[in-house]
Protein backbone atom coordinates (compact mmCIF):
# COMPACT_ATOMS: atom_id res chain seq x y z
CA UNK A 1 0.00 0.00 0.00
CA UNK A 2 1.22 3.51 -0.79
CA UNK A 3 1.82 6.04 1.99
CA UNK A 4 1.07 9.00 -0.27
CA UNK A 5 -2.12 11.06 -0.21
CA UNK A 6 -3.90 8.36 -2.20
CA UNK A 7 -3.65 4.86 -0.81
CA UNK A 8 -3.65 1.91 -3.20
CA UNK A 9 -4.80 -1.60 -2.39
CA UNK A 10 -6.71 -4.59 -3.77
CA UNK A 11 -10.03 -5.98 -2.62
CA UNK A 12 -8.40 -9.31 -1.75
CA UNK A 13 -6.18 -7.50 0.79
CA UNK A 14 -9.03 -5.72 2.55
CA UNK A 15 -10.02 -8.46 5.03
CA UNK A 16 -6.52 -8.48 6.55
CA UNK A 17 -5.93 -4.73 6.27
CA UNK A 18 -9.32 -3.88 7.73
CA UNK A 19 -8.67 -6.23 10.66
CA UNK A 20 -5.18 -4.76 11.23
CA UNK A 21 -4.35 -1.52 9.36
CA UNK A 22 -0.66 -1.74 10.35
CA UNK A 23 -0.35 -4.88 8.23
CA UNK A 24 -0.41 -2.62 5.17
CA UNK A 25 2.34 -0.26 6.37
CA UNK A 26 5.59 -2.22 6.56
CA UNK A 27 8.72 -0.10 7.16
CA UNK A 28 11.11 0.11 4.17
CA UNK A 29 13.39 -2.91 4.00
CA UNK A 30 11.36 -5.10 6.39
CA UNK A 31 11.47 -8.73 5.16
CA UNK A 32 8.10 -9.99 4.01
CA UNK A 33 6.79 -13.41 4.89
CA UNK A 34 5.63 -15.43 1.90
CA UNK A 35 2.19 -16.78 2.70
CA UNK A 36 1.80 -18.93 -0.43
CA UNK A 37 1.24 -22.57 0.45
CA UNK A 38 -0.53 -25.66 -0.84
CA UNK A 39 -3.92 -24.27 0.21
CA UNK A 40 -3.33 -21.09 -1.82
CA UNK A 41 -2.17 -23.13 -4.81
CA UNK A 42 -5.26 -25.31 -4.54
CA UNK A 43 -7.47 -22.22 -4.39
CA UNK A 44 -5.85 -20.70 -7.49
CA UNK A 45 -6.33 -23.93 -9.44
CA UNK A 46 -9.97 -24.12 -8.34
CA UNK A 47 -10.63 -20.56 -9.49
CA UNK A 48 -9.15 -21.31 -12.91
CA UNK A 49 -11.19 -24.49 -13.31
CA UNK A 50 -14.50 -23.07 -12.11
CA UNK A 51 -14.08 -19.96 -14.30
CA UNK A 52 -13.56 -22.16 -17.35
CA UNK A 53 -16.55 -24.30 -16.39
CA UNK A 54 -18.87 -21.30 -15.95
CA UNK A 55 -17.92 -19.99 -19.40
CA UNK A 56 -18.18 -23.42 -21.06
CA UNK A 57 -21.34 -24.30 -19.12
CA UNK A 58 -19.89 -27.62 -18.02
CA UNK A 59 -17.33 -29.08 -15.63
CA UNK A 60 -15.25 -32.07 -16.74
CA UNK A 61 -12.08 -33.94 -15.84
CA UNK A 62 -10.02 -32.23 -18.57
CA UNK A 63 -10.81 -28.80 -17.12
CA UNK A 64 -9.69 -29.95 -13.67
CA UNK A 65 -6.53 -31.63 -15.00
CA UNK A 66 -5.56 -28.51 -16.95
CA UNK A 67 -5.90 -26.30 -13.85
CA UNK A 68 -3.94 -28.80 -11.75
CA UNK A 69 -1.11 -28.80 -14.31
CA UNK A 70 -0.93 -25.00 -14.57
CA UNK A 71 -0.58 -24.54 -10.80
CA UNK A 72 1.34 -27.72 -9.99
CA UNK A 73 -1.34 -29.10 -7.65
CA UNK A 74 -0.18 -32.29 -5.93
CA UNK A 75 -3.54 -33.25 -4.43
CA UNK A 76 -5.54 -33.67 -7.60
CA UNK A 77 -8.41 -35.60 -5.89
CA UNK A 78 -8.93 -32.74 -3.43
CA UNK A 79 -9.00 -30.25 -6.31
CA UNK A 80 -11.53 -32.44 -8.13
CA UNK A 81 -13.72 -32.60 -5.02
CA UNK A 82 -13.71 -28.82 -4.67
CA UNK A 83 -14.36 -28.27 -8.38
CA UNK A 84 -17.30 -30.66 -8.57
CA UNK A 85 -18.76 -29.27 -5.33
CA UNK A 86 -18.46 -25.71 -6.62
CA UNK A 87 -19.98 -26.69 -9.95
CA UNK A 88 -22.91 -28.39 -8.20
CA UNK A 89 -23.59 -25.21 -6.21
CA UNK A 90 -23.41 -23.13 -9.38
CA UNK A 91 -25.50 -25.46 -11.51
CA UNK A 92 -28.28 -26.08 -9.00
CA UNK A 93 -28.59 -22.74 -7.19
CA UNK A 94 -26.51 -19.83 -8.43
CA UNK A 95 -26.51 -19.72 -12.22
CA UNK A 96 -30.08 -18.36 -12.41
CA UNK A 97 -28.88 -15.12 -10.79
CA UNK A 98 -26.15 -14.51 -13.37
CA UNK A 99 -27.41 -13.86 -16.91
CA UNK A 100 -24.54 -13.83 -19.42
CA UNK A 101 -21.91 -14.29 -16.70
CA UNK A 102 -18.38 -12.94 -17.06
CA UNK A 103 -15.49 -14.34 -15.04
CA UNK A 104 -12.29 -12.91 -13.54
CA UNK A 105 -13.41 -9.34 -14.36
CA UNK A 106 -10.72 -6.78 -13.46
CA UNK A 107 -12.05 -3.49 -12.01
CA UNK A 108 -10.47 -0.32 -10.66
CA UNK A 109 -11.73 2.90 -9.09
CA UNK A 110 -10.72 5.79 -6.81
CA UNK A 111 -12.69 7.50 -4.06
CA UNK A 112 -12.12 8.87 -0.55
CA UNK A 113 -8.36 8.97 -1.13
CA UNK A 114 -8.24 5.25 -1.87
CA UNK A 115 -7.51 3.61 -5.22
CA UNK A 116 -9.08 0.16 -5.13
CA UNK A 117 -8.71 -2.65 -7.63
CA UNK A 118 -9.72 -6.27 -7.84
CA UNK A 119 -11.30 -8.90 -10.05
CA UNK A 120 -14.71 -10.42 -9.50
CA UNK A 121 -14.86 -14.20 -9.83
CA UNK A 122 -18.26 -13.96 -11.55
CA UNK A 123 -20.01 -10.75 -12.60
CA UNK A 124 -23.38 -10.04 -14.25
CA UNK A 125 -25.82 -7.15 -14.58
CA UNK A 126 -29.62 -7.20 -14.39
CA UNK A 127 -32.20 -4.49 -13.68
CA UNK A 128 -29.51 -1.87 -12.94
CA UNK A 129 -28.12 -4.27 -10.35
CA UNK A 130 -24.62 -5.72 -10.22
CA UNK A 131 -24.42 -9.44 -9.46
CA UNK A 132 -21.07 -10.43 -7.92
CA UNK A 133 -19.93 -13.89 -6.81
CA UNK A 134 -16.78 -14.62 -4.80
CA UNK A 135 -15.62 -18.23 -4.39
CA UNK A 136 -13.92 -19.22 -1.11
CA UNK A 137 -12.06 -22.55 -0.86
CA UNK A 138 -10.79 -22.07 2.70
CA UNK A 139 -12.70 -22.52 5.93
CA UNK A 140 -15.27 -20.36 7.67
CA UNK A 141 -12.75 -19.16 10.29
CA UNK A 142 -10.26 -17.91 7.68
CA UNK A 143 -11.44 -14.33 8.19
CA UNK A 144 -14.34 -11.98 7.46
CA UNK A 145 -14.75 -11.61 3.67
CA UNK A 146 -17.24 -8.73 3.96
CA UNK A 147 -14.74 -5.87 3.27
CA UNK A 148 -13.50 -7.68 0.15
CA UNK A 149 -16.94 -8.42 -1.27
CA UNK A 150 -18.22 -4.91 -0.51
CA UNK A 151 -15.18 -3.61 -2.38
CA UNK A 152 -16.21 -5.62 -5.43
CA UNK A 153 -19.75 -4.30 -5.09
CA UNK A 154 -18.53 -0.69 -5.01
CA UNK A 155 -16.25 -1.21 -8.03
CA UNK A 156 -19.03 -2.85 -10.05
CA UNK A 157 -21.56 -0.12 -9.30
CA UNK A 158 -19.03 2.68 -9.89
CA UNK A 159 -17.70 1.15 -13.08
CA UNK A 160 -21.02 0.38 -14.70
CA UNK A 161 -23.26 3.14 -13.32
CA UNK A 162 -25.47 0.78 -11.31
CA UNK A 163 -27.55 1.65 -8.24
CA UNK A 164 -27.48 -1.63 -6.35
CA UNK A 165 -25.35 -4.75 -5.96
CA UNK A 166 -26.23 -8.28 -4.94
CA UNK A 167 -23.26 -10.34 -3.75
CA UNK A 168 -22.68 -14.00 -2.97
CA UNK A 169 -19.82 -15.32 -0.89
CA UNK A 170 -19.68 -19.03 -1.65
CA UNK A 171 -17.83 -21.20 0.87
CA UNK A 172 -17.24 -24.29 -1.22
CA UNK A 173 -16.12 -26.61 1.58
CA UNK A 174 -19.15 -25.80 3.73
CA UNK A 175 -21.42 -25.75 0.64
CA UNK A 176 -22.90 -22.45 1.77
CA UNK A 177 -23.64 -19.27 -0.23
CA UNK A 178 -24.11 -16.08 1.80
CA UNK A 179 -26.06 -13.40 -0.07
CA UNK A 180 -26.05 -9.66 0.66
CA UNK A 181 -27.65 -6.63 -1.03
CA UNK A 182 -26.06 -3.16 -1.01
CA UNK A 183 -27.25 0.17 -2.36
CA UNK A 184 -24.75 2.57 -3.88
CA UNK A 185 -24.82 4.76 -0.77
CA UNK A 186 -24.22 1.82 1.56
CA UNK A 187 -21.27 0.62 -0.50
CA UNK A 188 -19.80 4.12 -0.77
CA UNK A 189 -20.15 4.74 2.99
CA UNK A 190 -18.47 1.39 3.66
CA UNK A 191 -15.56 2.30 1.36
CA UNK A 192 -15.13 5.67 3.09
CA UNK A 193 -14.87 3.97 6.48
CA UNK A 194 -12.38 1.46 5.08
CA UNK A 195 -10.22 4.26 3.66
CA UNK A 196 -10.22 6.08 7.00
CA UNK A 197 -9.26 2.92 8.85
CA UNK A 198 -6.45 2.01 6.45
CA UNK A 199 -4.73 5.34 7.13
CA UNK A 200 -4.10 4.29 10.75
CA UNK A 201 -0.56 3.07 10.09
CA UNK A 202 0.16 2.44 13.78
CA UNK A 203 -3.11 0.61 14.51
CA UNK A 204 -1.98 -2.94 15.34
CA UNK A 205 -4.61 -5.54 16.09
CA UNK A 206 -3.08 -9.02 16.55
CA UNK A 207 -5.49 -11.89 16.08
CA UNK A 208 -6.14 -15.08 14.08
CA UNK A 209 -5.74 -13.08 10.86
CA UNK A 210 -2.00 -12.84 11.63
CA UNK A 211 -1.53 -16.21 9.92
CA UNK A 212 -2.05 -14.46 6.55
CA UNK A 213 0.03 -11.37 7.31
CA UNK A 214 3.33 -10.86 5.45
CA UNK A 215 4.59 -8.85 8.46
CA UNK A 216 3.96 -11.63 10.98
CA UNK A 217 7.61 -12.64 11.47
CA UNK A 218 8.66 -9.14 12.50
CA UNK A 219 5.48 -7.66 13.94
CA UNK A 220 6.26 -6.17 17.38
CA UNK A 221 2.62 -6.23 18.45
CA UNK A 222 2.23 -9.92 17.63
CA UNK A 223 5.38 -10.87 19.54
CA UNK A 224 4.27 -8.97 22.62
CA UNK A 225 0.71 -10.28 22.44
CA UNK A 226 1.86 -13.89 22.11
CA UNK A 227 4.02 -13.60 25.21
CA UNK A 228 1.14 -12.11 27.22
CA UNK A 229 -1.28 -14.69 25.81
CA UNK A 230 0.80 -17.64 26.98
CA UNK A 231 1.12 -16.06 30.41
CA UNK A 232 -2.64 -15.43 30.55
CA UNK A 233 -3.47 -19.01 29.63
CA UNK A 234 -1.29 -20.21 32.48
CA UNK A 235 -3.38 -18.26 34.93
CA UNK A 236 -6.77 -19.48 33.71
CA UNK A 237 -6.09 -23.21 33.41
CA UNK A 238 -7.79 -23.88 36.74
CA UNK A 239 -10.07 -20.86 36.77
CA UNK A 240 -13.54 -20.21 35.38
CA UNK A 241 -13.63 -17.75 32.48
CA UNK A 242 -16.19 -15.03 33.05
CA UNK A 243 -18.86 -14.80 30.31
CA UNK A 244 -17.95 -11.19 29.51
CA UNK A 245 -14.33 -12.27 28.91
CA UNK A 246 -15.11 -15.27 26.70
CA UNK A 247 -14.55 -13.45 23.39
CA UNK A 248 -11.19 -12.06 24.55
CA UNK A 249 -10.12 -15.47 25.78
CA UNK A 250 -11.04 -17.02 22.42
CA UNK A 251 -8.76 -14.51 20.67
CA UNK A 252 -5.98 -15.46 23.08
CA UNK A 253 -6.47 -19.15 22.35
CA UNK A 254 -6.43 -18.54 18.60
CA UNK A 255 -3.20 -16.54 18.78
CA UNK A 256 -1.47 -19.28 20.73
CA UNK A 257 -2.83 -21.83 18.25
CA UNK A 258 -1.34 -19.75 15.45
CA UNK A 259 2.08 -19.81 17.09
CA UNK A 260 1.76 -23.57 17.62
CA UNK A 261 0.77 -24.12 13.97
CA UNK A 262 3.87 -22.32 12.77
CA UNK A 263 6.09 -24.18 15.22
CA UNK A 264 4.55 -27.49 14.12
CA UNK A 265 5.12 -26.61 10.46
CA UNK A 266 8.75 -25.85 11.23
CA UNK A 267 9.18 -29.16 13.05
CA UNK A 268 7.59 -31.05 10.15
CA UNK A 269 10.00 -29.40 7.73
CA UNK A 270 12.92 -30.32 9.99
CA UNK A 271 11.83 -33.95 10.28
CA UNK A 272 11.20 -34.16 6.53
CA UNK A 273 14.74 -32.89 5.87
CA UNK A 274 16.02 -35.89 7.90
CA UNK A 275 14.11 -38.40 5.80
CA UNK A 276 10.95 -38.46 7.92
CA UNK A 277 12.52 -39.52 11.23
CA UNK A 278 14.66 -37.33 13.52
CA UNK A 279 16.67 -39.09 16.29
CA UNK A 280 16.17 -37.61 19.77
CA UNK A 281 18.55 -37.59 22.74
CA UNK A 282 16.15 -39.84 24.65
CA UNK A 283 16.81 -42.65 22.23
CA UNK A 284 13.41 -42.21 20.62
CA UNK A 285 12.67 -40.41 17.36
CA UNK A 286 10.36 -37.69 16.10
CA UNK A 287 8.65 -38.97 12.96
CA UNK A 288 6.03 -38.05 10.39
CA UNK A 289 3.02 -40.35 10.55
CA UNK A 290 1.12 -40.29 7.26
CA UNK A 291 -2.61 -41.02 7.25
CA UNK A 292 -4.71 -41.52 4.13
CA UNK A 293 -8.41 -40.77 3.74
CA UNK A 294 -10.77 -41.38 0.83
CA UNK A 295 -13.35 -38.56 0.49
CA UNK A 296 -16.19 -38.72 -2.00
CA UNK A 297 -15.46 -36.72 -5.14
CA UNK A 298 -18.60 -34.87 -6.21
CA UNK A 299 -19.18 -35.79 -9.87
CA UNK A 300 -22.29 -36.59 -11.90
CA UNK A 301 -21.50 -40.30 -11.39
CA UNK A 302 -21.20 -40.05 -7.61
CA UNK A 303 -24.38 -37.99 -7.39
CA UNK A 304 -26.26 -40.58 -9.45
CA UNK A 305 -25.00 -43.42 -7.24
CA UNK A 306 -25.99 -41.65 -4.03
CA UNK A 307 -29.36 -40.63 -5.42
CA UNK A 308 -30.07 -44.25 -6.42
CA UNK A 309 -29.23 -45.45 -2.90
CA UNK A 310 -31.13 -42.72 -1.07
CA UNK A 311 -34.20 -41.71 -3.02
CA UNK A 312 -36.03 -41.91 -6.30
CA UNK A 313 -36.16 -38.11 -6.61
CA UNK A 314 -33.59 -37.10 -9.25
CA UNK A 315 -33.11 -33.73 -7.50
CA UNK A 316 -32.36 -35.39 -4.17
CA UNK A 317 -28.63 -34.65 -4.28
CA UNK A 318 -29.24 -30.95 -4.80
CA UNK A 319 -30.36 -30.74 -1.17
CA UNK A 320 -27.61 -32.94 0.31
CA UNK A 321 -24.39 -31.61 1.82
CA UNK A 322 -22.03 -33.89 -0.05
CA UNK A 323 -19.61 -34.80 2.73
CA UNK A 324 -18.79 -38.43 3.42
CA UNK A 325 -20.49 -38.34 6.83
CA UNK A 326 -23.64 -36.73 5.38
CA UNK A 327 -23.83 -39.28 2.57
CA UNK A 328 -23.32 -42.16 5.01
CA UNK A 329 -26.14 -40.87 7.20
CA UNK A 330 -28.45 -40.42 4.21
CA UNK A 331 -27.77 -43.95 2.92
CA UNK A 332 -28.29 -45.53 6.32
CA UNK A 333 -31.44 -43.52 7.00
CA UNK A 334 -32.92 -44.84 3.76
CA UNK A 335 -31.87 -48.48 4.32
CA UNK A 336 -34.14 -51.04 6.07
CA UNK A 337 -33.49 -51.90 9.69
CA UNK A 338 -30.68 -54.43 10.01
CA UNK A 339 -29.27 -53.60 6.55
CA UNK A 340 -27.87 -50.13 7.18
CA UNK A 341 -24.19 -51.09 7.44
CA UNK A 342 -24.45 -53.35 4.40
CA UNK A 343 -26.09 -50.57 2.39
CA UNK A 344 -23.25 -48.20 3.24
CA UNK A 345 -20.61 -50.79 2.29
CA UNK A 346 -22.40 -51.35 -1.01
CA UNK A 347 -22.50 -47.62 -1.72
CA UNK A 348 -18.79 -47.25 -0.98
CA UNK A 349 -18.02 -50.18 -3.28
CA UNK A 350 -20.02 -48.62 -6.11
CA UNK A 351 -18.36 -45.26 -5.58
CA UNK A 352 -14.91 -46.85 -5.61
CA UNK A 353 -15.70 -48.85 -8.75
CA UNK A 354 -16.84 -45.65 -10.49
CA UNK A 355 -13.64 -43.84 -9.49
CA UNK A 356 -15.52 -41.43 -7.23
CA UNK A 357 -13.37 -41.84 -4.12
CA UNK A 358 -10.40 -39.52 -3.89
CA UNK A 359 -7.31 -39.86 -1.76
CA UNK A 360 -5.88 -37.28 0.63
CA UNK A 361 -2.83 -37.74 2.82
CA UNK A 362 -2.14 -35.87 6.04
CA UNK A 363 0.96 -35.90 8.19
CA UNK A 364 1.18 -35.63 11.95
CA UNK A 365 4.18 -35.56 14.26
CA UNK A 366 4.66 -38.55 16.57
CA UNK A 367 7.34 -39.53 19.05
CA UNK A 368 8.11 -43.23 18.84
CA UNK A 369 10.73 -45.79 19.70
CA UNK A 370 13.54 -45.49 17.19
CA UNK A 371 13.41 -48.18 14.55
CA UNK A 372 16.43 -50.50 14.70
CA UNK A 373 19.07 -50.12 12.02
CA UNK A 374 19.62 -53.17 9.83
CA UNK A 375 23.19 -54.41 10.00
CA UNK A 376 24.44 -54.67 6.46
CA UNK A 377 27.74 -56.36 7.44
CA UNK A 378 28.28 -60.02 6.67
Amino acid sequence: MDDAATLTTRCSSLPLQHACPASAHAPPGEPRLKTNDSAATLGSAFHRAIASAVLADRMDADTIDEAAAVYGVDDRPELARLCWTGWRLWDTSLRRWFPEPRVEVEMRGTAHGLTLSGHADVLSQADREARVLDWKTGWADDGDPAPQVRGYAWLAMAGYGLVRARTWTVRVREQVADCDVLTWRQADDALRLVAERLRQADAYNPGPHCRWCPRALHCPALRQTLALSVEMLGYVVDEVVLPEEADKMLDVVRLVELACERARAGLKALVASHGGALPLKSGRELALDRQTQHPIVVTPDSMAIVAAECASDPDYCATLRFTKSAVEKAVKDNAPHGQKAAAWRQTLARLEEAGCLGETTTERLVVRRALPLINQET
